[in-house]
């Protein structure tokens, strides 16, 4: 009698012993199951789309929302690539009046702006964008202008529109803020 309570005994244990190793197995595969998922989710990086083509000789890239171009720096061989926020056919319809060329005869260019409208803030971004770009590719220096002498900012600035002898990128607000407000977050 006393060998068949220990074998009862010890099947009992037994049982125990493969439920409790049964459990561990199930929760080591939960828990790697689990570490995989956040592990893939975590390392896994999706290949992103490239987006390029040729316009006017240039190779223009997209990559993580901006436009990339390289150009060579005049007079020397130093390249840069240039981060814009658009290509060239989004900026197709975008005016352009006079010889641009006249441009690089100058070491200097007049950033010109309407000072009598209100909020600056889309003209005073495409105006540093353009200055920081013309100072870095073609070693001109950007001048603040005004169109007219209605406020304080243009106190001390030149007055130059587009109809002046010198050359001049003219900001229009409606136009910046038409081409910032397309730009993604």
């Amino acid at each position: 009698m006393k060998d068949e309570k220990e074998d009862a005994a010890e099947k009992d244990d037994s049982n125990k012993d493969k439920s409790v190793m049964f459990f561990i197995i199930v929760l080591v595969f939960i828990v790697l199951v689990v570490a995989g998922i956040f592990s893939f989710k975590y390392f896994y990086k999706p290949k992103q789309k490239v987006q390029s083509y040729s316009y006017n000789g240039f190779i223009f890239t997209n990559s993580s929302g901006l436009w990339y171009v390289e150009v060579q720096k005049l007079g020397t061989s130093n390249v840069f690539s240039v981060p814009l926020h658009y290509d060239p056919k989004q900026l197709e319809n975008v005016t352009v009046s006079g010889d641009v060329r006249e441009f690089l005869k100058n070491n200097y260019s007049y950033i010109t702006f309407d000072a009598d409208k209100e909020n600056f803030s889309y003209v005073a971004l495409s105006a540093s964008e353009i200055s920081i770009k013309m100072a870095q590719l073609f070693n001109m220096l950007p001048v603040a202008a005004c169109t007219k002498n209605v406020t304080d900012a243009c106190k001390n600035r030149p007055i130059v529109d587009c109809n002046s002898r010198f050359p001049v990128i003219y900001i229009s607000k409606r136009e910046a803020r038409r081409l910032l407000e397309k730009i993604p977050a």
